[in-house]
């Protein structure tokens, strides 16, 4: 398992140096255990970030394709993974644009169709997740044949309670072996 570091003006840490201190997991190990069970080609995140997860499937599982979705640009978060180099290679593309909005949710129907892993690791705002989760849903059950993998982190957090609470598909909290916060799996199938 290649442990990614962190580009930085401050220092040059691994992920693990990080996360690895804690006594309860994270969800890295977690993402690439996935991908291998269902031999996925195409992952879909929500929340970029300072890119630690795509960097960790991008050097640890051999990928198609990820499109990944935030706000704000990679390279412009202090402490970033992600390096040109890995969009070079075309295996990834960020997408800066807020997926609760029916306009822009509409806008990324292909990216969403093929991907059969969703990670969805974004604000945990409540209504992002609701907005999101509801377009989300709605377009797979009417427009997808197939099963589809979401892992949403931070299922335990206050702010996402209620929404993993709503979801009426099989489903699973991971924090064991995931998050300590909550790693919830989802299965979506329209077989």
């Amino acid at each position: 398992f290649v442990e990614p570091r962190i580009i930085s003006k401050y220092n040059d840490e691994k992920v693990w140096d990080q996360y690895l201190k804690r006594k309860t997991g994270e969800h890295y190990r977690l993402l690439i255990t996935i991908l291998k069970i269902i031999k996925s080609k195409k992952f879909l995140e929500i929340g970029t970030f300072r890119g630690a997860s795509a960097k960790v499937i991008l050097e640890n599982y051999p990928i198609e394709k990820i499109h990944t979705f935030d706000l704000i640009p990679w390279e412009e978060f202090d402490g970033t993974f992600l390096e040109k180099r890995d969009f070079e290679t075309g295996k990834i593309s960020q997408h800066i644009d807020d997926l609760s909005k029916k306009r822009v949710f509409e806008k990324y129907h292909e990216e969403i169709i093929e991907s059969d892993f969703i990670f969805i690791d974004g604000p945990k705002n409540y209504n992002f997740e609701k907005q999101f989760l509801k377009y989300l849903f709605n377009f797979l059950e009417n427009n997808k044949k197939g099963m589809t993998i979401i892992l949403i982190d931070d299922v335990k957090l206050s702010t996402m309670c209620q929404i993993w609470r709503s979801i009426d598909h099989p489903k699973v909290i991971l924090d064991l072996v995931g998050h300590w916060s909550g790693s919830g799996l989802i299965m979506l199938d329209n077989s």
